[in-house]
């Protein structure tokens, strides 16, 4: 074929392919609707760039999730009708399709970064997981630790309640103290309960100088408090967060589960069909052995009695086997001579 004609013709099946889906691409218009003023312009942009350009644009969103995906799927359309439009001018007017070219290369390159970033993404998901566990190993850790102050703080309320008893007076600088203290590591409540005590003899004797230390070491306590519900408050906002991404995760791999088993499904349906076919076709096969071997078995029947009966024959003399009297008649005479 000549080089000219078969250019040609290979133009026009590409004009009459993208005809075709441009049609499609009319019949949808015309159902969801589009713009064609919202056409998107595409230019390679970095996994950096790309996500910026969504962080500066994200907000609260007020639009349900079928409309966002609905003027997705608008935007998608938009962007194949303009494509396929410009290539189809394109080949029309000059039998090039550099533009798609250019188009399909920033794609692949697209598609090479985000490759990349997510198996990134992955490694940094298991980095993730490992201070998750490492996270929730140190939470047990704090709340042993937590159980025996706590053990540790009744058996010093016993011990100021008994000093309160024997002394009213110093009976709310005790309390105070004994609340400031439960917020203290183990090994420091240990080693300061003796040294606590020793102060506690001595401050009987100084009872004023206690007074202002008390509401010092009272005022410490509250700004202590303080700092600790707001630590405890922001550990309980990451817990929550760090939960609702769990929840979401498992969401995914339990519809993930479930297209997998409706897979599964289908496979054990197709096995059973083609079982069913490979069965038919070994009872075919058996009833075609015993169809051969009966026939096998009738011709050897037959030929076993087609050679008694040639036998009988031949020793009968029936047929053409059967003796002529000529001959018998001739060895007489030549006998007799």
């Amino acid at each position: 074929m000549n080089p000219e004609i078969s250019k040609k013709l290979s133009k026009e099946l590409i004009l009459c392919v993208l005809g075709e889906n441009l049609d499609k691409l009319s019949i949808l218009k015309n159902i969801y609707g589009w713009s064609e003023n919202e056409q998107t312009v595409v230019q390679y942009k970095t996994i950096v760039e790309r996500y910026s350009d969504l962080a500066e644009d994200s907000g609260v969103l007020t639009e349900s999730k079928e409309k966002i995906d609905l003027l997705d799927f608008q935007k998608d359309c938009s962007f194949i009708e303009a494509t396929l439009q410009k290539a189809f001018d394109e080949i029309r007017s000059s039998g090039t399709y550099n533009q798609l070219t250019k188009l399909t290369q920033i794609f692949k390159t697209t598609q090479n970064d985000e490759k990349s970033f997510l198996e990134d993404t992955k490694t940094k998901e298991k980095e993730f997981i490992m201070l998750q566990e490492q996270y929730l190993m140190e939470q047990k850790q704090f709340i042993t630790k937590i159980g025996d102050t706590m053990k540790k703080i009744g058996i010093l309320k016993d011990e100021l309640e008994d000093f309160k008893e024997e002394s009213k007076i110093k009976g709310n600088y005790i309390e105070q103290w004994n609340k400031a203290r439960t917020e203290i590591h183990d090994y420091e409540i240990q080693s300061e309960e003796s040294n606590i005590m020793v102060n506690i003899n001595k401050k009987k004797q100084d009872f004023l100088k206690e007074q202002r230390v008390h509401q010092e070491i009272r005022n410490i306590f509250n700004e202590f408090e303080l700092d600790m519900q707001q630590e405890i408050k922001g550990w309980k906002i990451k817990y929550d967060h760090d939960l609702q991404k769990i929840n979401e995760k498992i969401k995914c791999l339990k519809v993930k589960k479930d297209q997998q088993q409706n897979c599964i499904i289908s496979l054990n349906k197709q096995y059973t069909n083609r079982q069913k076919s490979i069965d038919d076709y070994k009872a075919y096969k058996v009833k075609k052995e015993i169809e051969n071997m009966e026939k096998e078995k009738r011709n050897k029947a037959a030929t076993k009695i087609q050679a008694w009966w040639r036998g009988v024959m031949v020793r009968k003399g029936f047929g053409k086997y059967k003796k002529k009297r000529d001959k018998k008649n001739k060895k007489k005479t030549d006998k007799k001579k």
